[in-house]
């Protein structure tokens, strides 16, 4: 009996060698370890943007240290100009000194970007709050651009609007003037759209003096 022991054992440490020696692609697929070689396709991002037409965004005028914001010798000025903390003024970015003559030198312009009164009144009935005033009627008040729409001023932001009175002598009504005056002087070439902004801003009254005189 000893000797079919041995030969088996022979056969068996034989085949334990020849399979060691069988390249890994040859073993069964039950012991192979797969190894994925697709990869998903990347991801395509798309980005979007909205036309510049339809984004409502101002810029608040920056007024600089200094600036005669509020008349110091005369102050019955005061109730004529708006307050800096509350209306500092700002203009549409849509409007720039190289294509006034495609926007606010067109005629008709203005009606094309001032909001409609729907949108204003209840923002006029806040400012009147805001300021403190004690006549508290509407009808006395105009609600006015402080940028005027002539000049490129933001039609919708409330830091250039504020309840402008219809009576006294420097009242919405004399404001009108100046605001076709700067208007004409822009679209004449007499005057840099940034510089008319910057001086209705700073003080109306001043800026009335300047380029009409007296009422």
């Amino acid at each position: 009996m000893r000797p079919k022991l041995i030969g088996i054992s022979t056969i068996s440490m034989i085949a334990l060698v020849l399979v060691g020696c069988i390249p890994a692609g040859n073993l069964p697929s039950n012991t192979q370890t797969e190894v994925p070689t697709n990869t998903p396709p990347p991801t395509e991002v798309i980005v979007t943007s909205s036309p510049i037409s339809e984004v409502l965004t101002s810029t608040v005028i920056a007024i600089q240290p200094g600036s005669t914001l509020l008349p110091t010798i005369d102050p019955s000025l005061v109730p004529f100009l708006p307050r800096p903390d509350l209306t500092p003024g700002a203009i549409d970015p849509r409007v720039t000194q190289e294509n006034i003559h495609q926007t606010i030198c067109v005629s008709g312009y203005t009606a094309t970007v001032r909001p409609p009164e729907s949108v204003t009144e209840p923002m006029k009935k806040q400012a009147i709050l805001d300021y403190g005033l004690a006549d508290q009627n509407l009808g006395d008040y105009e609600y006015d651009h402080l940028i005027s729409l002539e000049i490129g001023g933001a039609p919708h932001d409330a830091k250039n609007l504020w309840p402008e009175p219809y009576s006294g002598k420097w009242n919405s009504y004399i404001k009108d003037k100046l605001e076709n005056k700067l208007h004409q002087l822009v679209c004449d070439g007499q005057l840099d759209l940034a510089s008319a902004q910057r001086a209705i801003a700073e003080n109306w009254i001043t800026a009335y003096l300047k380029y009409i005189g007296n009422p």
